[in-house]
C-alpha cells in the first residue's frame, strides 16, 4: 500500500499528473517491442504488450487479498472464489514477516500464516498469484511488516547494513523457497515476484544513501536467484520516479525485471462525492520509462485506509467514493491509458486484528473495498465482475491493444466527450479489432452528456449510434468501452460495432454466445454477424425493448439492432448455433461466467481450458464443473428471498442434468428450454433462525487486572530497564535511562512500567514524556492513587493534529506519598510501530514506544525502572497459535484469562446494567454462550458497541482466545466488529473476554453491547474449523 497518507488527510495526490482537456493529448508513439525473458525460463516472458504466461497473452486484472487479515484459513477459498467469479484471472498478497517470524530463529507457517495452503487454494481455483512478501510490505501493518525485535538493530532498516541483512534471511529465505517450489515452472500459480515495497533510490530522499539502497535490492534478487526464481522481478514505485527500472539509475545494480507503478487516484472518505481530476499522463510517462515493458501497476485504488478519531469517516463513505462509478470511470480508463496489469489493491481488506495495525488505522481493514470485511459482496463487486467477464471476452485483443488516438475532436461531436481508440494491430489490416473507452471531459461532473462517436471497422467508417435521435449517453460518472470487429466465440460470429457495453462472449458447446448491457433508461445500437440470427429472430423476456428492423442499413451479413432495456429486465434471443442476451446493467448482476476447469483440472482462462457457460439466477457461482451429461454447480442464493430462485443454466448441447451444491435437481424439478438450456428453482421463504445471546443480560464474571499498583505487588521477575545507551536514533529527551519497550522485548500492545524510588518527603510530581502513537493513551498512579492520564492525537481528532508523545507533569496529592518505598506506575498503549515516511525515511519505522524522558521533581535520586508486556516478549511468548500480535501487558493477557477453559468460577458475578470501573484501571468480563448455527449457511456476525462509550476506556475483547479488535470509547470510529467463524465456534460453547481500561478517572461503563447476525446466504462456504487453544497454567508476572 501507498506510502503517503494522504488519502486520509484529503490532500490530493495528483500533482504529479497531466490533468485531461476536452483537446488532444499529445502521444508519443507506441513501438512493438520484442519478447523478454530473465534467464531462468520461457513460462513467463513479456514485451510491449503484455506478459506471455505459457505462451498465451494475459491481460493481468488482478485482486489484492491478504489471507493473514482473515484469521479462519477455510475461509480464504471463499474469497478466493468470490474473486474467480468476478473475472479476475489473478490474486496478489503480502506476506508479514513479523507474524512469520516474530522470534529470532522460529519461522512459523501454521495457521492463519499458512503461505503455501493459500497459494495450493488459489491455484486450486486458477488464480495466477502475485508474491509480495517483502521483506517490508507497509500495508497498514505494525512497522510495514518487519518484526518489532528488528527495529532495535544499530543499522538502517531497508538497507544492506549488515544487522539489517542478518535479521531478514530466515525469514525471505524461507518465504523464498515456498514460492519457488509453487512457481508457474513448477506446476504452480505463481508468475510474478515483487522484490520490498514501494522503494526508491532517489538521491533527494533520506537516508540510507542510494548506493546502499541499490545494494539493498540487488541483496534481495540474489538470494531470489540463488533459490531458483526464475520469474520475472517487479517493482512498485509509489510516485513517477523510474526508482529500479531497468538502465534509469545512476547505478544498475538493483533494477528489476519489471517495473511497476502504483496509484490512487482519489481524494478523502470524507468528501465521498467529491472526485479529483482526472489523470491522464502515465501513457507517456510509461514510454519514458520502460517502453519495452508492459505497463504494470502492481496497485491501483480499489478503496482506502481510515484512522482513530470523531471525525474520521467510515469506511461506507469509502465505498462510495471509490464505488462502481469510480469503477467503471477508473479501470476503463485504465485500458486507455494502455496498462497491460492491473492489481485492485484492496479487493477484499478484512480485519487487522490483535496488534497489527499501525497508528494511522483501527481494527477494521475494510478498506470500502468491493468485498466487505464480513466477506459480504457489495455492489462495487457487480461491476467488478461487469468488467472481470468482459476482459475475459476480449482479452487476447486487449492484450495486444495499442492507444491510437486521446481526444475528443477526432471523435464526437462534442467536446464534453472524451475517447481513446485501441487497437490490436497484431490482426491484419482491415480487420483489426478496436474498443473506444468513451467517458466525460471532466469525470467528475454529474452532468448528462450525449455524442455521436466516429468509428472505423472493417466495414466503413461510421458515425454511431446511426440511428436518428440516438445518442451514446453518459449520465454523470459512466464510461463505455464500444467494440468494433470482435470476434465471438470460435467460429465465423461477429460484432460489427456496439454502443452497449459488451458483458461476454464466447463459445458455449456449438452455440456462438452473446450477451450486450447498458443502462436502464438509455438506448443501444449493434449491428453483428451471429449465426443463426437474423432479423425475424424472435426474443423472450424483455422483447418488447428490442427492434430488428432499425432505421439503417446495415452492411451485407450483418444485422442491426436496437434496444432500450428496462431496470433489472433482459431479452434473449435463442437458435441452435447461437445466443443473444441484451439486458441493462442491473440486469447482469446474478448472470455468472464460470469457467469449466480443463484436463488438467484448471480454470486458468486460455491456458488450462477455453470453456465457459453462464447462469442466471443466483446471488453467486463460485464454480462449475461438467463431468459428464449434469452441469455441477455450486454458489449461494439469499435464503430471505420471498420467492424461490429461478436458475437458467446456459451449458453444451448434452448437458441434460443439474446439480446445485452437490444436490441432484430432480429431473421433474428441470425445465429444458433448448438443448443444454435448462432452467430450474428452488429455496424460498424464510431464513434459518439464528439464536445470539443477548450480552446484556447474561452473567458476567468480572476482576481486576491491575494488581501492579497494589501495595507489596512483587515485580522482581520484570525485566530490569537500566539500558544507558540505545541503537535508536530518536534520543531520548531527559533521565538517565532509556525506556523504550520494544529494547526490553515488548513491542506489541500495552506495557506496564513501575519506577521505583525512595521519597524524601520532598518529592511533588513526576514529569513524563510517554509515547504511544498516534490516538494512545496512558495512565499513571503513585502507589495506588491515580495521577492522571494522557492522550495522543489522531488526525482525524478535533484539533486535526497528530500527536503521538505527551509531555505532562503529574503531582502527587497530599497523603500519597509513603515513607522509603513508592512506585510510579504507568500503564500506556502501543498503538504500533510506524511505517516508512513518504520520502523514504526508514528509521521512522523505529519511532520508539515506551516512556521518551522523566523527571522527579524535588527529588535528590531520580527512579528505577521495572518493565512487563506481553508474558515472555517477543521471543518466548506462549500462545505460538494466535502469534506475536494476539497479547498484549496486562496481567489478565499474562495470565492467560482471554483464553477458553480458565477458570472463574471464583469471580465475582456482575452484568453490564453494572458500571465495569468507577475510576482508572484495569478490569477483565468473561462470559460464555452456545451458539448453533445450521451447517449449508455462511452466516455473518459482528460485535456491536455504542459508537461513543460512557467514559474514556477502552476494551480489548477477546473471542475464544483470539483478540479481534481494540475499541476507544472516547475516540473511535470503529464500534462494529467482524468476528468471522472459525473464530466464534458455530456449533458449540463460545468465550468472550473483554479485558476494560478505564483511562481516566470517570471510569468505564459499556451501555451496550450485542452480538448481531448481520447476513445470512445459503451456499458454498463448506465446513469452517476452529483452532482456539485452551488455557494452560502461566507464570503471570
Amino acid at each position: 500500500m501507498r506510502l503517503l497518507l494522504y488519502l486520509t488527510l484529503g490532500v490530493s495526490l495528483l500533482a504529479q499528473y497531466v490533468l485531461s482537456t476536452s483537446t488532444a493529448q499529445s502521444l508519443k508513439p507506441h513501438l512493438h517491442a520484442a519478447r523478454q525473458q530473465n534467464s531462468g525460463t520461457t513460462e513467463v516472458q513479456w514485451d510491449s504488450d503484455s506478459f506471455i504466461i505459457q505462451g498465451q497473452r494475459l491481460y493481468g486484472w488482478s485482486a489484492e487479498f491478504h489471507f493473514w487479515r482473515l484469521p479462519a484459513p477455510d475461509l480464504w477459498r471463499d474469497i478466493l472464489q468470490k474473486l474467480k467469479a468476478a473475472g479476475f484471472n489473478g490474486v496478489s498478497c503480502y506476506v508479514h514477516w513479523g507474524a512469520t517470524n516474530p522470534s529470532e530463529g522460529r519461522v512459523e507457517w501454521d495457521g492463519y500464516r499458512d503461505f503455501e495452503l493459500w497459494i495450493q487454494m488459489a491455484h486450486e481455483i486458477g488464480l495466477w498469484v502475485v508474491a509480495r512478501h517483502g521483506p517490508y510490505i507497509n500495508g497498514e501493518t505494525s512497522a510495514g511488516g518487519i518484526p518489532g525485535r528488528v527495529t532495535n538493530i544499530a543499522g538502517f532498516l531497508r538497507s544492506n547494513d549488515s544487522d539489517y541483512y542478518e535479521s531478514y534471511q530466515d525469514y525471505y529465505r524461507s518465504a523464498t523457497d515456498i514460492i519457488r517450489r509453487y512457481q508457474v515452472t513448477e506446476g504452480g500459480p505463481i508468475v510474478l515476484v515483487q522484490v520490498d515495497n514501494e522503494y526508491t533510490n532517489n538521491t533527494n530522499f533520506a537516508t540510507p544513501n542510494p548506493v546502499t539502497k541499490n545494494q539493498y535490492m540487488q541483496a534481495l534478487e540474489d538470494i531470489l536467484r540463488e533459490m531458483g526464481i526464475v520469474l520475472p522481478l517487479t517493482s512498485n514505485d509509489s510516485y513517477q520516479g523510474q526508482n529500479f527500472a531497468p538502465g534509469k539509475g545512476n547505478l544498475t545494480i538493483g533494477d528489476v525485471d519489471v517495473y511497476g507503478l502504483d496509484s490512487y487516484p482519489q481524494g478523502s472518505c470524507a468528501t465521498p462525492d467529491l472526485w479529483s481530476t482526472f489523470p491522464i499522463d502515465n501513457w507517456n510517462y510509461h514510454l519514458t520509462t520502460n517502453p519495452t515493458q508492459p505497463l504494470l501497476y502492481p496497485e491501483f485504488q480499489g478503496g482506502s485506509f481510515l484512522g482513530w478519531g470523531p471525525n474520521s469517516p467510515q469506511y461506507t463513505e469509502c465505498n462510495v467514493l471509490t464505488g462502481s462509478n469510480f469503477e467503471q470511470v477508473y479501470y476503463l480508463n485504465q485500458f486507455a491509458t494502455g496498462v497491460k496489469w492491473n492489481n485492485i489493491y484492496m479487493t477484499f481488506g478484512g480485519t487487522s486484528w490483535g496488534f497489527f495495525p499501525f497508528p494511522g488505522v483501527y481494527t477494521s481493514y475494510d478498506y470500502g473495498a468491493a468485498i466487505a470485511e464480513d466477506r459480504t459482496l457489495t455492489g462495487k463487486w457487480n461491476e467488478l465482475k461487469n468488467i472481470g467477464t468482459f476482459i475475459q471476452s476480449v482479452q487476447q485483443d486487449l492484450s495486444r491493444s495499442t492507444i491510437i488516438g486521446n481526444n475528443s475532436v477526432a471523435y464526437t461531436d462534442n467536446p464534453d466527450v472524451f475517447v481513446t481508440e485501441l487497437r490490436n494491430l497484431f490482426e491484419p489490416v482491415g480487420r483489426r479489432p478496436a474498443m473506444y473507452v468513451v467517458r466525460q471531459t471532466e469525470t467528475s461532473s454529474n452532468t448528462t452528456v450525449q455524442a455521436k462517436l466516429r468509428i472505423s471497422t472493417s466495414a466503413g467508417n461510421f458515425t454511431v449510434p446511426q440511428t436518428a435521435n440516438m445518442n451514446i449517453e453518459l449520465v454523470g460518472r459512466q464510461s463505455r468501452a464500444v467494440i468494433t470487429d470482435h470476434s465471438v466465440g470460435v467460429g465465423s460470429s461477429s460484432v460489427l460495432y456496439s454502443t452497449a457495453s459488451l458483458f461476454y462472449s464466447g463459445s458455449i458447446g456449438g452455440r456462438d454466445v452473446l450477451v450486450l448491457h447498458g443502462p436502464s433508461g438509455q438506448s443501444f445500437e449493434a449491428v453483428v454477424n451471429l449465426r443463426g440470427f437474423d432479423a425475424s429472430s424472435s426474443f423472450t423476456g424483455e422483447k418488447s425493448s428490442v427492434s430488428t428492423q432499425p432505421s439503417f442499413k446495415a452492411p451485407p451479413g450483418f444485422t442491426p439492432l436496437t434496444f432500450s432495456p428496462s431496470s433489472g429486465q433482459m431479452a434473449v434471443a435463442i437458435s441452435d448455433t447461437s445466443i443473444l442476451i441484451l439486458g441493462d446493467t442491473d440486469s447482469m448482476t446474478p448472470l455468472f461466467a464460470p469457467i469449466i476447469p480443463g484436463a488438467d483440472g484448471k480454470a486458468y482462462w486460455l491456458t488450462s481450458t477455453n470453456q465457459t457457460v453462464l447462469v442466471h439466477g443466483p446471488a453467486l457461482v463460485r464454480n462449475a464443473t461438467i463431468p459428464g451429461e449434469t452441469i455441477e454447480l455450486w454458489g449461494d442464493t439469499n435464503p430471505s428471498s420471498a420467492t424461490a430462485t429461478q436458475v437458467t443454466v446456459y451449458a453444451p448441447e448434452d448437458v441434460t442434468s443439474v446439480s446445485w451444491n452437490g444436490k441432484l435437481i430432480s429431473a421433474a424439478s428441470v425445465k429444458r428450454l433448448a438443448a443444454g438450456i435448462l432452467q430450474f428453482s428452488f429455496g424460498g421463504g424464510a431464513a434459518p433462525k439464528i439464536t445470539v445471546p443477548d450480552l446484556n443480560t447474561v452473567k458476567w464474571k468480572i476482576a481486576d487486572s491491575l494488581p501492579e499498583i497494589g501495595a507489596g505487588y512483587d515485580d522482581s521477575e520484570w525485566v530490569v530497564a537500566d539500558r544507558v545507551n540505545s541503537t535508536n536514533p530518536f534520543f531520548k529527551y531527559y533521565g538517565e535511562n532509556y525506556l523504550y519497550a520494544c529494547e526490553y522485548g515488548f513491542c506489541e500492545g500495552p506495557v506496564l512500567w513501575r519506577g521505583h524510588f525512595n521519597s524524601t518527603g520532598h518529592e511533588t510530581a513526576v514529569n513524563l514524556s510517554i509515547t504511544g502513537g498516534r490516538g494512545f493513551a496512558g495512565s499513571v498512579w503513585l502507589n495506588d492513587v491515580f495521577l492522571g492520564a494522557t492522550y495522543g492525537n489522531s488526525s482525524n481528532n478535533n484539533g486535526n493534529v497528530i500527536v503521538e508523545t505527551t509531555n505532562q507533569t503529574y503531582a502527587f496529592p497530599e497523603g500519597s506519598l509513603a515513607r522509603g518505598g513508592n512506585v510510579i506506575t504507568v500503564l500506556h498503549d502501543n498503538m504500533g510501530m510506524e511505517e516508512a515516511q513518504a520520502n523514504q525515511f526508514t528509521e521512522w519505522l523505529k519511532t520508539p514506544r515506551g516512556i521518551q524522558g522523566y523527571f522527579l521533581l524535588g527529588g535528590t535520586l531520580q527512579p528505577s525502572w521495572k518493565v512487563q508486556g506481553k508474558l515472555g516478549g517477543f521471543q518466548n511468548f506462549p500462545d505460538r497459535v494466535r502469534g506475536i500480535m494476539n497479547e498484549g501487558g496486562f496481567f489478565g493477557d499474562r495470565a492467560g484469562w482471554h483464553l477458553p477453559g480458565f477458570d472463574d468460577s471464583k469471580w465475582n458475578t456482575t452484568s453490564l446494567a453494572q458500571p465495569i470501573l468507577q475510576t482508572a484501571g484495569v478490569r477483565y468480563l468473561r462470559t460464555t454462550f452456545n451458539l448453533d448455527a445450521p451447517a449449508g449457511y455462511d452466516v455473518k456476525m459482528s460485535l456491536n458497541f455504542p459508537p461513543y462509550g460512557s467514559g474514556s476506556y477502552r476494551v480489548f475483547f477477546y473471542v475464544n482466545g483470539w483478540n479481534m479488535g481494540r475499541y476507544v470509547a472516547n475516540l473511535g470510529p470503529q464500534s462494529r466488529f467482524v468476528v468471522p467463524q472459525g473464530i466464534l465456534n458455530y456449533s458449540g460453547v463460545n468465550t468472550l473476554v473483554l479485558a476494560v481500561w478505564a483511562t481516566s478517572d470517570d471510569g468505564a461503563r459499556i451501555d451496550s453491547l450485542d452480538l448481531t447476525v448481520d447476513s445470512i446466504m445459503e451456499g458454498g462456504i463448506g465446513h469452517v474449523a476452529t483452532n482456539n487453544p485452551g488455557w494452560a497454567k502461566r507464570d503471570s508476572f
